[in-house]
């Protein structure tokens, strides 16, 4: 188990095996590295194994079966309050309200926030589509852009593999995003990591 959500699970199971003293959990464990964490498996077979002989099985199914129903209450809770104000329009009001407009007056799908994202999304995508054909670039600390070497698909949105294109590709977006969007860290972090692929950066963020 490499992710930290992996051992969480392979945890919480050997617990639920201890406590049950279910002699196939440990054939579960096995299964479970085939299987991966696909929220949807686990919910098809664990939430449905509440009648299965094994004590193991059933304490699993009671387990996601308790989350469901708490999901589903507090699912339902949201809605009867969404309800109750929707009764509360008044003339002239209407749920469409609640979601954003594109430049041309289309919602976009979007709530309303302080960003308008139909049009965040937008731009971000003419911008990769540019920064693919090597029409946008990274501008560095003399103020000289620099441009891919290699044209790639105006909608491909993977890093170069070659080395030079790919930090150029990464340190434009990593540019181009800092200046628009909310980060949760700041430019320097996603700096250090310019040079990998875009295979590293996925088995990076997997830990």
């Amino acid at each position: 188990m490499k992710s930290i959500k992996g051992m969480i699970v392979r945890d919480l199971l050997q617990k639920i095996g201890q406590e049950t003293h279910s002699p196939t959990m440990g054939k579960y464990l096995g299964e479970l590295e085939k299987i991966g964490y696909d929220t949807s498996a686990w919910f098809l077979y664990a939430g449905s194994a509440d009648k299965a002989k094994d004590d193991g099985l059933r304490a699993l199914a009671y387990m996601v079966n308790k989350a469901l129903n708490k999901a589903d209450r507090k699912s339902n809770a949201k809605s009867i309050q969404l309800l109750v104000l929707l009764d509360k329009l008044k003339t002239g009001e209407s749920v469409q309200d609640l979601y954003e407009l594109d430049d041309k007056g289309l919602t976009t799908g979007y709530m309303v926030r302080l960003r308008n994202y139909g049009l965040f999304y937008k731009d971000y995508n003419e911008f990769l589509a540019n920064l693919n054909l090597g029409k946008a670039g990274y501008r560095d600390e003399n103020g000289v852009t620099k441009y891919i070497k290699n044209v790639l698909d105006p909608k491909n949105r993977i890093a170069p593999d070659d080395e030079e294109d790919r930090i150029i590709w990464n340190l434009a977006k990593i540019q181009w995003l800092s200046k628009r969007a909310d980060r949760k860290y700041l430019p320097k972090y996603y700096e250090a990591y310019s040079k990998l692929s875009y295979v590293t950066a996925e088995k990076r963020e997997a830990i």
